[in-house]
Order: structure tokens, then C-alpha cells, then sequence
């Protein structure tokens, strides 16, 4: 095979890179829609078609061997698709680390509308709601052991001398590491929480099924 027609053969390759970015990206959200995204796909396929055939050029230059040519040109078609898939498993490798280590955390915050530093963002969510949860994240060894489902909380008027304030229960239902559906209870007054029950069965406890029934946010 002459270096011309293994130039010919490379062109099999852009249908490959096509196909093999459908395959990578297909779970990625993108705002790129219907013709758009084909559009970039094809642009991409020859983008690296043609990295790969001035890969081939360069090595043949430099090795100088015209007999091995063809080698080298399909070795510069080769190399991109290495790199383009190397990349591709660091990049799940790297999201899989990263949802081990902080997926509930940014799930539970993003339930509540935290932001990355606890603070309430864009939502009509109350302070104590803040309170309560950062008091709650405290009481786990780590803050991703335990993933949200829902949150409500049950208001009561407290008088202390002459002074009026409110006594507020937050109720946090959520899924431990061992699939188990639990909640605790954290009591907020005056800006200050503690807890009054951790990881309680929701099923069978009573404090949790009378407030849920007559829930108030």
C-alpha cells in the first residue's frame, strides 16, 4: 500500500470520530440541538481527521522511510482517537469521583437553594431554614453520607417575660448511605438550632407523623 492510497483509507476515519463523539457526548447536556449539534459533530470529526493526517506527514518526515509510510499515516489516525477516549475516561473517572465525594452535598443544597457556602440563594426559603440545615450537616462524620428528600417545619409562639418569639421545628427527610429513608428534627429559637432528633424512623414515629400531618412552611 503506497502513501496515497493510505491517505485515501484515512478517510474512513471522520465516520468514525462521528460516531465515536455520538457515543461519548450523548449523555452530556448541551444546548446544541437537531442540526446544530450534527453540524459540530461533523466539523469536530474533520477537525481531528485532519490532526491525525498532519501527525502522519510529520512522522513520515521525520522518520524519512517511505515504505512505512502507510504506517505511519494510519499511526497519526490512531493517536487522536487514543487521546480523544484517554480523555474521555479521565473525564467519567473524574465526575464519578466527584458526585462520591460531593453529589449529595450539592443535591441537598441545591433541594434547599444553597449555594456552595450555605447561603440561601434566589428562593423565598426563610433564614432559619439555613439554621437548621447547617446545624444538621454538622451532626454527620461527613457531610455527603446522607442525601434529601424534603423538608418542612411546624411553627409555635414562645413567651418568655414580655418578649414574644417564634419556636421553630425543621423536619429533614433523607436517604443515608445504607438506603435507609430517616429523618431528624432540628429546633431553631433565636437564631440558634439544636437538634432534638437524629436519624428517627419517620414510619413509626409519632412527634414526626403528628407534624407531618399538620405541616406548615
Amino acid at each position: 500500500m503506497n502513501a496515497s492510497k493510505a491517505i485515501r483509507y484515512s478517510l474512513l476515519f471522520p465516520a468514525f470520530y462521528f460516531v465515536l463523539g455520538m457515543y461519548l457526548y450523548q449523555g452530556e447536556k448541551s444546548n446544541l440541538k437537531g442540526p446544530q449539534y450534527v453540524l459540530y459533530l461533523i466539523i469536530g470529526s474533520l477537525i481531528v481527521w485532519g490532526i491525525g493526517l498532519f501527525l502522519g506527514v510529520i512522522i513520515s518526515s521525520i522518520v524519512g522511510s517511505p515504505s512505512k509510510e502507510p504506517i505511519f499515516y494510519f499511526a497519526g489516525q490512531i493517536t487522536p482517537i487514543l487521546l480523544i477516549v484517554s480523555f474521555a475516561v479521565y473525564d467519567e473517572y473524574s465526575k464519578r469521583q466527584h458526585e462520591r465525594e460531593f453529589g449529595n452535598i450539592e443535591h441537598n443544597r441545591s433541594v434547599l437553594f444553597l449555594d456552595s457556602d450555605g447561603e440561601i440563594r434566589g428562593s423565598t426559603n426563610p433564614v432559619y431554614i439555613k439554621i437548621a440545615f447547617n446545624h444538621l450537616e454538622n451532626e454527620f462524620r461527613d457531610k455527603n453520607d446522607f442525601r434529601l428528600n424534603s423538608a418542612f417545619s411546624k411553627k409555635r409562639d414562645s413567651t418568655i417575660g414580655t418578649n414574644t418569639s417564634t419556636f421553630i421545628s425543621v423536619y429533614f427527610v433523607y436517604v443515608t448511605k445504607d438506603n435507609k429513608t430517616l429523618f431528624s428534627k432540628v429546633n431553631v429559637f433565636q437564631n440558634k438550632a439544636n437538634t432534638e432528633i437524629f436519624n428517627g424512623d419517620p414510619m413509626t414515629n409519632q412527634d414526626f407523623m403528628k407534624a407531618h400531618g399538620t405541616q406548615s412552611h
